[in-house]
């Protein structure tokens, strides 16, 4: 028993050592050095453990050290990368701004031109009239109307250069605004920027500070902790070796107390062991006579099942022959209806023609219209196509009477008409499959 558990916990701690679990697998072999304290590959795993349980202190304050500048550093970048992008934000709304004003600007000069263009085309009106009548030697008042044109292309004249010196004097004056504003904007953008740049470089210098302090605050954390826990694993190891003191006794009040157990113990067990082994051969002889016993059961049976079954398939065959003559007695008894019903049919449909044939002797009674007059006797049938869809249309004269049947075959069914009334397929049959002359 003391091996096995002492084999179980070495295999305990094997796993955790493998994951690198070290507290588990530490205490895993102090329980085992309790069971035997002499053990040397458990006291060696428990060396290998501290060591790197040390190590692996030692590189996570370096890791955690060697990350903290890292974000230092990524933060800075991340500081100046945002300077930088405020200000070519700031720097493409300017331009933004100035290229809508340049568009304003252009604009204005495009409605001078377009003015001044109208004045000349005003202008040019006037002078194809004076052409015309000077053109014209037999008016008397051409030498009038040749002075008062040269007046008013004189006056318009100077009214334009006017207007002209007017439009330059006020875009002077708004390119001037304009340029005062866009100076100013760009002053008022670069303050904006300027104090935008101290606050970002103030803001992160004291975030700067703040994390030194709380690495350093950490750092003191860190090794408050790391004194702690060295305290803590001396002391795990004074309660180990305690442990292991007082397996050892419980060792040797076993090995003490052993002889004396075995010589109290063994003839109970060998009298049980003979008590059990004649139990078992009890068991076998009933579980044979059990088995004898089933397997002649099963043989009665089956030879009872063959007995029952040499009369099954002539049951079987009897039985076939007879649903067999029903169904033919019940076919025979269909045939006939189905003869009968055609029969009647047939006489009915005698009857329908003699009195159509009756009805019509007074050949006034029914005037054919002007669409019926080609229509010969008899049932003529046309097809044609519709959408998503195909019409058969049968048309049916009877005297003087004309009657169209359709057949209308789509996606969704198929539908029947008389006229423009809906039939069944069934009276579509009867009234257009056959005439009866």
């Amino acid at each position: 028993m003391l091996d096995v558990a002492f084999n179980r916990l070495i295999e305990e701690a094997d796993g955790a050592y493998n994951r690198s679990d070290w507290d588990a697998a530490n205490a895993a072999y102090a329980e085992a050095l309790e069971l035997k304290p002499e053990d040397r590959y458990a006291s060696g795993r428990m060396a290998r453990i501290a060591k790197k349980q040390d190590a692996s202190e030692t590189a996570e304050e370096a890791d955690d050290n060697a990350a903290r500048q890292a974000a230092l550093e990524d933060e800075k970048a991340d500081a100046a990368l945002e300077a930088e992008r405020a200000a070519a934000s700031a720097a493409q709304s300017t331009e933004a701004e100035r290229e809508r004003r340049l568009d304003a600007e252009r604009e204005r000069a495009d409605q001078v031109i377009a003015e001044r263009k109208r004045q000349e085309e005003k202008a040019r009106s006037r002078a194809q009239q004076l052409a015309s009548v000077i053109n014209n030697p037999e008016s008397e008042e051409v030498e009038q109307y040749y002075k008062e044109a040269l007046k008013s292309e004189e006056r318009s004249r100077y009214l334009e250069i006017e207007k002209k010196k007017r439009s330059a004097a006020e875009l002077e004056q708004q390119a001037a605004r304009s340029a005062q504003v866009r100076r100013e904007d760009d002053l008022s953008d670069n303050q904006d920027l300027e104090r935008n740049r101290s606050a970002m470089v103030q803001n992160a210098g004291m975030a700067q500070d703040r994390r030194v302090d709380a690495l350093a605050d950490k750092k003191n954390d860190y090794s408050k902790a790391s004194g702690q826990s060295a305290r803590t694993g001396v002391e795990q190891q004074t309660r180990g070796k305690q442990r292991v003191e007082d397996q050892k006794s419980k060792s040797a009040r076993l090995q003490r107390n052993r002889s004396r157990d075995y010589a109290l113990v063994v003839p109970e067990l060998e009298r049980k062991k003979r008590s059990w082994s004649n139990l078992f051969k009890g068991v076998n002889r009933a579980a044979a006579d059990r088995r004898s016993i089933n397997t002649e059961n099963a043989e009665a049976k089956t030879r009872q099942y063959r007995t029952v079954g040499n009369g099954a398939s002539v049951r079987a065959q009897e039985r076939l022959m007879e649903i067999r003559k029903k169904e033919q007695r019940s076919n025979r008894r269909l045939s006939k209806r189905k003869t009968e019903a055609d029969r009647r049919a047939y006489d009915a449909r005698l009857k329908e023609q003699d009195r159509i044939t009756t009805a019509t002797d007074d050949k006034d009674k029914y005037v054919l219209s002007e669409d019926d007059q080609e229509v010969l006797m008899g049932i003529h049938e046309e097809s044609y196509d519709i959408p998503n869809g195909l019409v058969i249309e049968r048309t049916v004269r009877r005297g003087n009477q004309v009657v169209r049947y359709r057949k209308v075959v789509t996606k969704t069914g198929v539908y029947y008409f008389k006229g423009d009334r809906s039939i069944t397929v069934n009276t579509w049959k009867r009234e257009t499959s056959i005439v009866l002359d």
